[in-house]
């Protein structure tokens, strides 16, 4: 595997200690975010004994986003040694060891580190570790979320970060009311009643709130709080979704585009559309299909062209098209084609990775 970001740097292991999780250790015991941490991994339970190269793959996890890269494992005897760069704005980073395409899952706990800020568990880590137990475990070999300790890993976020809660609060519950079926009515019309008592103030307190009610599955007053939204926030956030949404299901192709321009100049010039930035792809990806739905697979190739789509965006298009078309046995020529350029650029990134891997 090629490497990207990440140095070895040996000597780091003979002038720190280490801190042993399973069979994992690294140093420093409390690494900061930013800061290198010094890997040493065991191959033990899954891939005991294997005869297969070891890989290696680090997922940084922040506020900015979630990215996953290569490390570079060096042989030590039984051990494999690494080094791990992070980011002044990540909080949590979880590994995936494999051989043979094979992972060693720990017993289903992964391996895992908090990040820092100072002497105390960086803000947000506990949160990242939710998620982690949540489902993105899966993006190393754990097929089952562990719900309940996601739980246990938001009640400790809560516990050292209070303030964390409010804005977390529907995430909270909706875990909650999955390890705490029986209790979870109850426990939810507390939760509202406490929400309501502290005031609404922002669009995004009355978000909250009607996500509290769709949780409590109270349609009548999710929808009466979706209303007054819309009137104490005229120029709010939801506008920014209700555009999106309009957009996915326009069906006029010329219409469509237009709003696809739009909303692709908003994400860049509009502060108010920063967050939508992740969603490029998939609206770019959106109107291709839909040039693809009418068998316009001249527009598809317009689209591509016109937006610059490549990558594993272009990839993951053209199989996504190459296999409809093959499934009803049309345009088989076009199929083909487009299915040789999607395999020929997953063996190039295979054998020479071009790019940082995708965030999960």
């Amino acid at each position: 595997m090629q490497i990207k970001s990440f140095l070895f740097i040996a000597l780091l292991f003979s002038a720190i200690n280490s801190f042993a999780q399973k069979n994992l250790k690294y140093s420093p015991e409390h690494p900061l975010a930013g800061e290198p941490i010094a890997i040493t991994y065991t191959p033990a339970n899954d891939l005991m004994g294997t005869k297969g190269t070891v890989e290696g793959v680090v997922y940084t996890v922040g506020t900015k986003s979630t990215n996953a890269h290569d490390i570079l494992l060096k042989k030590s005897g039984n051990a494999f040694l690494g080094t791990v760069q992070t980011d002044t704005s990540d909080n949590f980073v979880f590994f995936g060891f494999s051989a043979d395409g094979n992972f060693d899952k720990a017993n289903n706990e992964g391996f895992w580190i908090q990040l820092y800020d100072g002497d105390k568990v960086k803000k947000g880590a506990n949160l990242s570790l939710s998620t982690f137990y949540s489902g993105y475990n899966g993006a190393v070999g754990i097929e089952n979320p562990d719900t309940k300790k996601a739980l246990e890993a938001m009640n400790e976020e809560f516990k050292l970060y209070p303030d964390s809660k409010r804005e977390n609060l529907t995430s909270y519950l909706r875990t909650l009311s999955q390890v705490k079926k029986e209790e979870a009515p109850s426990l939810l019309q507390k939760e509202i009643e406490d929400f309501v008592k502290k005031g609404l103030k922002t669009e995004a307190d009355y978000n909250t709130l009607r996500s509290l009610y769709s949780l409590a599955k109270l349609p009548a007053q999710a929808n009466f709080i979706n209303g007054v939204v819309k009137e104490k926030f005229p120029n709010g956030k939801w506008t920014i979704n209700e555009t999106a949404q309009k957009y996915m299901a326009e069906k006029d192709l010329d219409k469509k585009e237009k709003m696809l321009d739009d909303i692709l100049a908003n994400i860049k010039s509009n502060p108010d559309w920063k967050d939508m930035k992740q969603s490029e792809p998939f609206f770019l990806s959106n109107l291709a299909n839909a040039y693809a739905g009418k068998d316009d697979l001249e527009g598809v190739k317009s689209v591509v062209k016109k937006y610059a789509i490549e990558g594993n965006a272009l990839a993951q298009l053209y199989n996504s098209i190459a296999w409809k078309l093959q499934e009803k046995g049309e345009n088989l020529k076009v199929a083909d084609e487009f299915s040789e350029k999607a395999t020929t650029w997953t063996k190039n990134e295979w054998k020479k990775p071009i790019g940082e891997k995708p965030a999960t």
